[in-house]
């Protein structure tokens, strides 16, 4: 009996110590999952949907922060000329008018379940695919691209109320593989996507204009929704080893079309043609003597003008132009070459930013339009 009653006592001991083991365990585990809970949090902020943070909360074994590859969707958008209204503006004003584009564009790619990277200045990089995949991410990205180009029109709106410049936004779009994971130091990380096909999409969205989504062949080859493509390019991005197709997405045909909103382009003649002076932009830097020209055409979004040497398509050229006396000039005008005009003598100037004496001067040629720039 004493033997019996000895060895339940022993296994007794036993079960309690494994039991006070495993609550140990549970309460280390439960620890962990808290630290890796705040961390998610933390890494993600506001950046990610809360469909996406609730997912990764759940089961936060389905992200390695260590860094993996994965097939992504990388989205660059830009604002056009918006390093000029930050000369002429209020840092006040500044702060405000980005701040109410980025909430607008950050609602739409959250509704899309997107993931933002990193806000750069007035440009957002977003990546669909990454922390969680799906299989839809890269129609999940067109569709975002496009509501975000619809959602312009809201953002103008609220600064047409305050009397602000309008704003245009260039989209950039690129599938392919990334490596994904924390990346940083042990003071400050953040979970990110690198590689060369996160490059391509900011090289991209280089070329675009103001309204315009283009994709590169990979996010078209991958799209399962019907698409409307209005123009293809071949370019030959910076870095790049190879030229590179382009498209311009005008549209998507699925339960429910979605089109950008179509521009109607009425030209005025400049009579007598206004001379101007040109300068290539790359980058940031002005890289190019200046060329003499002549004014003869102008839309409330893009110039016509005469030169001896026609610049390629996709150059950045700055203009100023000649009223006169040196005293009288206007200039500060940007804009993108988008290819030569049919009379083979001039070409066609996609405006990217416009300076307020030079808006009032075009005012005084009877363009109102070109307020919206």
């Amino acid at each position: 009996m004493l033997s019996l009653l000895s060895g339940q006592i022993a296994v007794s001991i036993r079960n309690a110590e494994l039991v006070e083991h495993l609550e140990e365990k549970v309460r280390e585990r439960t620890a962990q999952l808290e630290v890796r809970s705040q961390f998610i949090e933390q890494t993600f902020g506001r950046y990610i949907s809360t469909e996406i943070a609730n997912s990764l909360l759940k089961t936060p074994t389905a992200l390695n922060f260590s860094g993996e590859k994965k097939i992504v969707t990388v989205m660059m958008s830009d604002l056009r000329g918006f390093a000029t209204l930050c000369e002429t503006l209020p840092p006040e004003t500044i702060v405000k008018m980005l701040n109410n584009y980025l909430s607008e564009m950050t609602a739409i790619i959250q509704k899309h379940n997107g993931t933002i990277d990193e806000f750069i200045g007035d440009a957002i990089f977003s990546v669909f695919g990454a922390p969680l995949q799906r299989p839809d991410d890269v129609d999940r990205a067109l569709v975002c691209a496009i509501e975000m180009q619809i959602a312009m029109a809201r953002v103008n709106a609220w600064n047409d109320q305050r009397g602000l410049p309008r704003l245009e936004m260039g989209i950039g779009i690129n599938t392919g593989e990334v490596v994904a994971g924390n990346i940083g130091s042990h003071k400050r990380a953040k979970y990110s996507v690198v590689g060369s096909n996160a490059n391509l999409a900011a090289r991209i969205e280089a070329y675009s204009l103001g309204g315009q989504i283009l994709i590169s062949k990979a996010s078209r080859d991958a799209a399962k929704m019907p698409l409307t493509i209005v123009r293809t390019m071949t370019v030959e991005p910076k870095g790049v080893a190879h030229p590179v197709v382009i498209y311009e997405l005008a549209g998507l045909r699925n339960d429910q079309t979605l089109t950008l909103p179509q521009r109607n382009v009425q030209w005025t003649d400049v009579q007598p043609p206004i001379p101007l002076t040109l300068q290539r932009v790359a980058g940031k830097e002005v890289v190019s003597e200046k060329q003499d020209g002549l004014l003869v055409r102008l839309s409330s979004e893009e110039a016509e003008i005469q030169s001896q040497m026609l610049p390629p398509p996709h150059t950045d050229l700055k203009v100023a132009l000649k009223l006169g006396s040196p005293a009288c000039a206007v200039g500060g005008i940007y804009g993108k070459v988008i290819g030569p005009a049919p009379a083979k003598v001039s070409f066609f100037l996609r405006f990217t930013a416009v300076p307020q004496d030079a808006r009032d001067y075009f005012d005084s040629l009877g363009l109102q339009e070109i307020r919206r720039h």
